[in-house]
This record gives C-alpha cells, structure tokens and sequence, in this order.
C-alpha cells in the first residue's frame, strides 16, 4: 500500500509539471496621442510610445564620399572615357581648378562632386550638374552672397579648412540632411537654424567663425538626432535650447560655465 500511494503521488507530480502554462497573449494595440496601450487579455497596458515626425526620407544613411573619377593636374582621362562611362559617373573629384569646363556638362548623373584646392571663391561650374546633391570642400573660401542654384538641390555637405562667406539663411538649403565641418564655418552664422527640417546630422569640431548657440532652438527640428558644436577657443557661445531633446548631443567651447561642462 505504501508503495502504491509513493508511486501514485510521482505520477500525479509529473502530470502537473507537464501541463501546459498558458501566458497571457497580446490581444490588441490601440494608440493615443501620448501611448501606446496593448491589451493583455481584458487589461490596456500603457507603454511609452516614441515620437518620430520626420517626414523627410532617409536616403544618405552610411554615405561616403568615394570618387569615381578624378580630373586634375596628375590625372585627367576625360578623352579616354566612353559616352556610356560618361552617363554612368556619379562622383567626381576637381583638382587645381579655376572654373569647371563646359564639357563637364556631359556628366549629367552627377550627384556628388569633391573640391580639393580650386581656386576661385564663386564655385563657376556646379550649375552643370543637374543631379549634384553631395559636395565636399577642401582647403577654400566659398562665396554663397549670390545664392546660386545649386544650394537649393543640396543633401549633404562635408568641409575641411574652408570657409562658407555671404549664407544669408538656411532657407537657401531646404534639402539639408547632413552637414560636417572640420576646422570650418561660416563667417555669420545664419539666425534661422531651426529652418532646417530635414537635417539629420550636424557636426562642427574646431568651428572657424562666431555663434550665439543660446539663440539656436532644437526643439522643432523633427529629423535631428545627432548635434555637435565644438571649438577650443571663445567663439561660440551658450548652449542650444532644447539640446536635451537631441538622441545623440554635444557642446565644447572655452566660454562654457562649470555648471554646462559637467551636462554635456
């Protein structure tokens, strides 16, 4: 008898352990203006829902900067290239240039152009290139007092030891996205920096020129998620407001207080 009772209790302990634990399953999703709740049976569980009113589209996630032909004084093989290689070129370097020939007009797929030591401050040329929505500047002073036709076109833009003279507002580059400057700036700052929705990515290290970063607002800027204001001397100012709203965020100048060094 004790043996059958011993041997009844472990059938009736393994039965138990192989029975199924049902967990309750998500049922439905209703969303607020603030939450997202999901129902858990008859329960609405509130769960923070993420904000995102980018309307502009994501089309320069992991670009470089990668030329496909180079013309300048050590190599040039414009006459050597065929009209297929011609319509099919998309990235061009210009060296030692002092305007961009007519002939480059050919090149009508070009959507990305590097400038390396041209020596002009009007930028005479880049209207040839209907497509141009990527530029790289090296080592110049470019005059934009003009407002020339291709800004309007431009998605990105890298500069390194160069100078942008006479940007009277930032309505001037309605398709910003992207914008890195290295040992750069602008010689005013335009005051309409929140005018740029589409812009993804700022980044100025060693900023060349002035800026009030207390006058810039983030707090409309529905693409940015990644802000960097640095320089080593007393040219910039103050902290951008809303700043904190940014994913990805950093200030650095010599006129910060103990108080904005520690923050950011």
């Amino acid at each position: 008898m004790k043996y059958y009772l011993i041997s009844m209790l472990f059938i009736l302990a393994f039965s138990s352990c192989n029975q199924k634990i049902e967990i309750p399953k998500e049922q439905s999703i209703e969303t607020t203006q603030k939450h997202t709740l999901i129902k858990f049976n008859d329960t609405l569980v509130p769960v923070n829902k993420q904000e995102d009113t980018c309307t502009c589209k994501e089309n320069n996630k992991g670009f470089r900067f990668i030329p496909e032909r180079y013309f300048g004084p050590l190599s040039d093989d414009y006459d050597t290239l065929s009209n297929e290689e011609i319509l099919n070129t998309k990235t061009i370097t210009f060296v030692a240039f002092d305007t961009i020939p007519l002939k480059f007009a050919e090149f009508k797929n070009v959507e990305t152009i590097i400038l390396r030591r041209i020596d002009w401050q009007e930028i005479i040329g880049l209207d040839l290139f209907p497509k141009l929505k990527n530029i790289k500047f090296w080592g110049k002073t470019v005059n934009l007092s003009n407002n020339p036709k291709w800004l309007k076109n431009i998605e990105i833009i890298h500069a390194e030891k160069s100078r942008f003279n006479g940007l009277k507002s930032f309505n001037q580059l309605p398709n910003l996205r992207e914008l890195k400057f290295a040992f750069s700036g602008f010689d005013l700052f335009p005051t309409d920096f929140g005018n740029l929705q589409c812009l993804n990515h700022f980044e100025t290290g060693a900023h060349q020129g002035k800026i009030d970063l207390s006058k810039i607002d983030l707090k409309n800027m529905p693409c940015l998620n990644y802000v960097k204001f640095h320089s080593w001397s007393k040219n910039l100012m103050g902290v951008p407001k809303n700043l904190d709203h940014i994913k990805y965020h950093s200030v650095h100048h010599a006129n910060l207080t103990e108080e904005e060094r520690k923050k950011y």
